[in-house]
């Protein structure tokens, strides 16, 4: 499960409201795909996961975590346990321990225009400009901050 490409489902046109992977013995692995039926099935029926995450004082882990919880930030691999699990019918309800990541889908917003940052001298005159191609954005859950990716045009 390790050579999945995680991020896979961020760039796709398909409305993924949940994705779960599970591996099952070795060799492998269940991907579930939860698609909404319509544009208000989120809010109609929402999907809960409540999760203990447990990540020891002062690691990168925490940080991860505490970043995510104020700006949204993504974060990947933290250990934690599902404690519960509620949505709509065919959902997977299954509780227990696990590696936790969370990443920020194009989702529809991704006709979000392109971003130009300016780095500004004292005076104001712009020194560089960058812009910025796949722009991201999430918010915090715990925080008034917000979280902002995007892709420099000349690549990776």
């Amino acid at each position: 499960m390790n050579e999945q490409a995680w991020d896979g489902d961020l760039h796709t046109a398909s409305p993924v409201a949940w994705v779960h992977y599970r591996q099952l013995d070795e060799d492998s692995y269940l991907v579930m795909r939860l698609l909404p039926r319509c544009a208000e099935s989120l809010r109609l029926r929402p999907i809960t996961t409540s999760v203990n995450f447990e990540v020891p004082v002062g690691s990168p882990e925490q940080q991860a975590v505490e970043d995510w919880l104020r700006y949204g930030a993504p974060f990947h691999d933290v250990p934690g346990t599902v404690t519960s699990v509620t949505g709509p019918p065919g959902l997977l309800r299954s509780t227990g321990p696990g590696q936790f990541t969370f990443m920020v889908t194009a989702g529809p917003d991704n006709e979000r225009p392109d971003l130009e940052i300016r780095l500004l001298t004292a005076d104001d005159t712009v020194a560089h400009t960058m812009d910025l191609i796949d722009v991201r954005i999430s918010h915090g859950v715990d925080g008034p901050g917000v979280w902002l990716s995007g892709t420099d045009r000349s690549g990776p």
